[in-house]
């Protein structure tokens, strides 16, 4: 790949959508003033405590690392890692969440990872191995244990539903 049509990837796999995105709050922002339930939302989140906005800040920070560092090492697990696969993470993450239409993201994640890692001239099959088992890990093994757990007792403190 020459060197004109590596910058042009880089630029609309990063750039682009980063530019896209602050063009449409620029666009959007005076329009979505004008509507009373914004302004009601935008107020109760100015008074919420700075604390408590950095502290939401450096959990949610965490657990991205966290999937994050999941996921490379999955990669890891099927041979060496280029140093161009840790730009395709965090587009392969934000793909998945801007495409949720599918139960429990199955197939969007695997297909978004394909997408990506090939575009970086990865191997598309290890993209799909490490997102499947992505899921594997952080929901289908966690669910079927809590499954399992309510299998093993009766509905406790639920009271009645009233009619």
């Amino acid at each position: 790949m020459t060197s004109p049509e590596r910058i042009r990837r880089s630029f609309t796999s990063s750039w682009a959508p980063l530019s896209l995105s602050i063009w449409i709050k620029i666009l959007a922002w005076p329009w979505l003033g004008q509507w009373q339930w914004v302004r009601q939302g935008l107020g109760a989140a100015a008074q919420i405590p700075k604390k408590s906005w950095l502290r939401a800040l450096a959990w949610s920070g965490l657990f991205n690392l966290i999937f994050f560092a999941q996921f490379y090492f999955l990669l890891c697990g099927w041979g060496a890692v280029p140093a161009r696969a840790l730009w395709g993470i965090p587009l392969f993450f934000g793909i998945k969440t801007l495409l949720p239409f599918s139960v429990m993201d199955l197939g969007v994640r695997e297909g978004a990872a394909v997408l990506v890692f090939s575009q970086l001239q990865l191997d598309p099959a290890v993209a799909f191995n490490a997102a499947f088992i992505l899921f594997v890990l952080n929901a289908l093994v966690p669910g079927l244990g809590g499954l399992a757990l309510l299998w093993q007792r009766p509905a406790q403190g639920l009271g009645t539903v009233a009619q």
